[in-house]
């Protein structure tokens, strides 16, 4: 959650800088497939809002930190991908349409109220 490399360093966390966003993911995966296979579980790796998308970058752009943290995913075998809390309807579109270029199954979730997202998209649109 929270861990593309435009997250990482808006909020002045120098970890993607010094190890990447690949290497950070991936390190989370093999450690919750550990996990996972010691207790019969299973592993999901979690894409989320990104500040490029909040700054007003392309459609190209917001996709591609989704793809770096999805690539690392699926190095790290993970079982399915989630895209969480997400407050725009379409910036969640355009990561359910790069998560599902990883043929492993994806779960949407977003943050949104009677009023719609904070955009004013409408839950019914």
């Amino acid at each position: 959650f929270y861990a593309s490399e435009d997250k990482l360093a808006n909020r002045g966390n120098e970890a993607a800088a010094k190890h990447g966003v690949a290497k950070i993911n991936e390190e989370g995966c093999r450690l919750a497939r550990r996990a996972a296979d010691a207790y019969g579980g299973i592993v999901a790796g979690g894409i989320s809002q990104t500040p490029s998308y909040l700054s007003g970058a392309s459609k190209e752009a917001v996709q591609a930190e989704f793809h770096k943290q999805c690539r690392a995913f699926q190095k790290g075998g993970v079982d399915f991908l989630i895209a969480e809390y997400f407050e725009h309807v379409t910036e969640m579109e355009w990561a359910i349409e790069a998560a599902k270029q990883y043929g492993v199954p994806v779960a949407a979730f977003m943050c949104i109220n009677k009023h719609g997202d904070l955009h004013g998209t409408t839950a019914g649109e």
